[in-house]
């Protein structure tokens, strides 16, 4: 280290720092529990649909699907479903995106005929396998040549599918519905003789194809429409009558393995008219969770101990009081079959949106901005001054708002003010559709017995039912003017 350094920048860089305003237990808000308004607001965040193997999974009347962008361009993106945290096998080298549309993902998932590569684990690493999960890259180019020869048939070779199309190839076409499902027919009618001949991969031996189609961040509101008792609760049922219908129309439940929904619901608090926050607190996060390992904590607001958390499973209170019983009523409708299972769960301050819409918008975490821009004139070299420098003449006038924590404090501010800081808990909903007896194989008996009662269980309890959530006013936990001149 430079010797001309002052002594309280060595200090500063060598010892560990924490802002902690949860530390001393004291409760951030003064709200008075009897005086709360408390509202919620429920949204279908995500849904994925996995078809029974070599299986059509499109029916023939798909009002809401126009086309497909169907193309090899995009073969190997990552596996994202959380739909793949409840599957019974691993997805590492086991998918291959084959279409899209303006709403759906579509991919090829390989089923494993043996099924023991689950013993053991972990939620981080079925989290490494989502992003390891493209087949092989041989692999691909063996399926990408049938798939090629599957558009020759009579049927779509006016699609436009040539057999010159290569892997990763830039070609994309629009498929019609009735070309896509007489596609999948195909694909699937003609596999032993493209890919199960002698002298095949052992691969197309040992696994058998599916095709899976998600959803995933639509956010669709589930609006109420009928106030109902003295309670307040509210009824959905057109709402969740229009979902049904969507759903039949997209999908026939007799070529369904499983279907999986994500519901989420929003809660937004206030005390005698002045907005109110939630986060998930740490130190009592144990009480809901078997092990520390089956959940991750993400602090949020300046303390190790308040913040978001995702986790392979819901809270404990939550599968006592909502989803062991969904899972009974199940059973009882169902010959005891399995049909239900409560999948990932999350909850997160609505705050995070606004500093992080996507993995990379965190600019914290961007090495170039730390060393360029986050450390003081006098304290670097010529080498850095010239790079910041570079960096400056590109980026002025709007250089601040992009600066390092300046910006997220910004953010937090206009947050605040627009008052988005409610919490959102989203549940992951995971349904084995070969347990349903045939008469209950409908979109609408698994809204009726899973969704109706998730989103009810909110209305019905109040925040003081939360024990492991923390209540603060946001503008004491999220002081963005405090230390926005600190850093500028």
């Amino acid at each position: 280290m430079n010797n001309k350094q002052p002594d309280w920048a060595n200090k500063l860089l060598t010892s560990r720092k924490a802002l902690d305003w949860a530390k001393s237990g004291v409760q951030a808000s003064d709200a008075d529990p009897d005086q709360c308004c408390v509202q919620y607001e429920h949204f279908l965040d995500y849904t994925c649909v996995a078809s029974l193997p070599f299986t059509t999974l499109s029916t023939r009347a798909n009002l809401s699907l126009n086309s497909v962008t169907f193309s090899f361009a995009g073969w190997n993106t990552s596996y994202s479903s959380k739909h793949a945290w409840g599957l019974d096998y691993s997805l590492r080298n086991r998918t291959f995106r084959l279409a899209l549309t303006p709403r759906v993902v579509w991919y090829l998932v390989f089923e494993p005929i043996s099924r023991d590569q689950l013993h053991g684990e972990t939620l981080n690493t079925k989290k490494d396998a989502m992003n390891r999960s493209a087949i092989e890259v041989e692999r691909a180019i063996e399926l990408v040549e049938y798939i090629c020869d599957v558009f020759q048939d009579a049927s779509l070779i006016s699609c436009g599918v040539e057999k010159s199309w290569t892997l990763g190839g830039a070609e994309k076409k629009e498929l019609n519905h009735n070309n896509w499902r007489i596609f999948q027919d195909l694909l699937f009618r003609g596999w032993d003789q493209g890919l199960r001949e002698p002298g095949s991969a052992r691969f197309w031996l040992e696994h058998q194809p599916t095709l899976h189609a998600y959803d995933f961040g639509q956010n669709v509101k589930i609006m109420p429409n009928i106030p109902h008792g003295n309670a307040g609760q509210t009824i959905y049922r057109n709402s969740l009558d229009r979902l049904a219908t969507v759903l039949n129309d997209c999908y026939d439940l007799d070529s369904v393995a499983t279907f999986s929904c994500a519901i989420a619901t929003n809660i937004r608090i206030s005390s005698n008219g002045r907005p109110v926050s939630l986060l998930a607190d740490r130190n009592l996060m144990n009480d809901e969770f078997m092990d520390e390992k089956d959940y991750y904590f993400y602090p949020l607001g300046f303390s190790p101990y308040m913040g978001n958390f995702q986790a392979a499973s819901p809270p404990s209170f939550l599968k006592d009081q909502v989803f062991d019983n969904i899972q009974r009523e199940f059973e009882t409708e169902n010959s005891d079959g399995r049909v239900f299972r409560a999948g990932s769960y999350q909850c997160y301050s609505e705050i995070k949106t606004v500093i992080r819409h996507g993995p990379r918008d965190f600019l914290p975490t961007k090495g170039l901005w730390q060393a360029a821009l986050g450390v003081d004139s006098d304290l670097v070299d010529s080498k850095v001054k010239s790079q910041r420098n570079k960096i400056a003449e590109k980026l002025l006038p709007e250089m601040n708002n992009k600066r390092p924590i300046f910006r997220e404090a910004k953010q937090i501010g206009e947050a605040i003010r627009a008052e988005n800081h409610g919490f959102r808990m989203e549940a992951i909903l995971d349904f084995d559709i070969r347990e349903l007896l045939p008469h209950n194989r409908t979109f609408k008996h698994i809204i009726d017995l899973a969704i109706g009662p998730t989103m009810r269980y909110w209305i019905d309890h109040r925040e003081d039912d939360y024990p492991w959530m923390f209540m603060f006013n946001p503008k004491v936990c999220f002081p963005p003017f405090t230390y926005m001149p600190i850093i500028k």
